[in-house]
């Protein structure tokens, strides 16, 4: 295969788009992913992924989504609608992994009592795995 082969790690900026090519016999999904960069920057690159395959991820990937994609690269050029050049990376894959599905968790009700310090604390320490004070000296080491 000729072309620049890549291989990324990244999340969804937003919900894929699926469409159909070809009078609707060819299904190809579009979506961004967001690829971290240095000091909390990130690189865009825009996926598509063809026929079945596309098919197969739509129902699965979503917003924040974290996916692993390898295909072949190429460079897109533009004019924007203000005039400006544009140009962006565009990845045709041929494979997509979805690694992770980030949904945040559901919070607790808080407390509404003078006990809702100590409340709060122990939903806090549920949601994030942390040792809860009280219980910390029962550990035998």
């Amino acid at each position: 295969m000729q072309g620049i082969q890549a291989a990324a790690i990244g999340r969804l900026a937003k919900d894929p788009e699926l469409r159909r090519v070809k009078g609707g016999e060819l299904a190809v999904l579009h979506f961004t992913l967001a690829l971290e960069g240095q000091e909390d920057t990130h690189q865009w690159l825009r996926v598509s992924v063809w026929a079945e395959k596309a098919e197969e991820l739509a129902p699965k990937l979503h917003k924040d989504s974290e996916v692993y994609v390898e295909g072949r690269l190429s460079l897109a050029t533009w004019t924007a609608d203000d005039g400006t050049p544009r140009c962006g990376l565009n990845l045709s894959a041929w494979r997509c992994h979805v690694l992770a599905d980030f949904r945040p968790p559901r919070r607790k009700p808080r407390a509404k009592s003078g006990a809702g310090g100590r409340a709060a604390t122990a939903a806090m320490a549920e949601l994030t795995g942390a040792v809860d004070p009280e219980f910390d000296d029962d550990i035998p080491f």
